[in-house]
């Protein structure tokens, strides 16, 4: 019989966190699912532990690509009408999928439901939301906001068949570009109720800050929409995005690239202090190099 829901869980080299995060689906009120578990080259074993365990899970192991790449494969595989993601070292509550699936049941026009999440081992609400569901056009939002987090999501499967796959040459930001995509697609729901439990570990990011905040700033550009974002609303965002840019630069000593960071947030956003301020710091950081 084929299930409702398709359950990807890429991972690599992370089984105790993986059986961990297939107990918190084992726990689901829901049970319409199927689990993929996609390795993706692991070699501290993996395949072992999950062969072990009394359930009916597919595993697939593949060479390693990445997360993206990972998650491609899931879906290529998913047999339900919904694809829920969760990453090996996140966590869901077990109203999860009774949720989200609900949701979309009775919303069948929408793309996909995310929910809000919580940190461990250091409890934290995310993200910042005042309101208790978001739903329709999200796109302003998502452009504004990094709302969505991909262990919190569940997507009608069908909706890939449109926009493609996730596109590993964008990671870390692969999944940010998905679902603004999605979002400029469909209309799609961010329901504020903290679902999914999101690791905090030294392992956690594969790629430094610096470059991550630059993919994303890529993503940012590449999939904004004149039609749903004002120019100046969009301007200063990217002002933000060239600000944080900058003091990750600032931060690892390299002043020039920073400084022409600050100038281009002070372009795009000319009425604001704070980049101003940061230029001159960075201006007086090379005055003080030696030569």
């Amino acid at each position: 019989m084929t299930p409702l829901v398709s359950v990807v869980i890429p991972t690599y080299n992370r089984r105790e966190f993986l059986l961990e995060a297939l107990r918190s689906v084992f726990a689901q009120t829901f049970s319409d699912y199927e689990i993929l578990v996609v390795d993706d080259g692991s070699t501290d074993q993996t395949e072992e532990a999950v062969k072990s365990l009394a359930k009916p899970i597919s595993y697939v192991f593949k060479t390693h690509s990445g997360a993206a790449s990972a998650r491609n494969c899931g879906i290529q595989g998913a047999a339900g009408r919904y694809v829920a993601f969760l990453d090996s070292d996140d966590l869901w509550e077990p109203k999860f999928l009774e949720t989200t699936v609900s949701y979309l049941d009775s919303h069948p026009d929408f793309a996909m439901v995310a929910t809000a999440w919580k940190t461990f081992p250091h409890s934290s609400h995310r993200p910042r939301v005042r309101k208790l569901r978001l739903e329709g056009d999200l796109f302003p939002a998502l452009i504004q906001q990094r709302l969505i987090r991909t262990s919190a999501v569940v997507v009608q499967r069908e909706c890939f068949s449109r926009l493609g796959l996730f596109n590993p040459e964008l990671e870390p930001a692969e999944d940010y570009d998905m679902w603004l995509r999605m979002a400029r697609a469909y209309p799609v729901a961010f329901l504020n109720i903290p679902l999914t439990w999101a690791r905090m570990h030294s392992g956690k990011l594969s790629f430094n800050r610096l470059d991550s905040r630059k993919r994303l700033l890529e993503v940012f550009e590449a999939n904004y929409d004149p039609d749903r974002v004002p120019l100046s609303r969009y301007n200063r965002l990217r002002s933000n995005w060239y600000l944080s840019i900058g003091r990750y630069e600032l931060k690892l000593g390299q002043v020039r690239e920073a400084e022409e960071c600050f100038r281009q947030a002070c372009a795009l956003a000319p009425f604001r202090l704070r980049p101003r301020r940061y230029l001159m710091k960075a201006i007086l950081a090379g005055y003080r190099r030696p030569f």
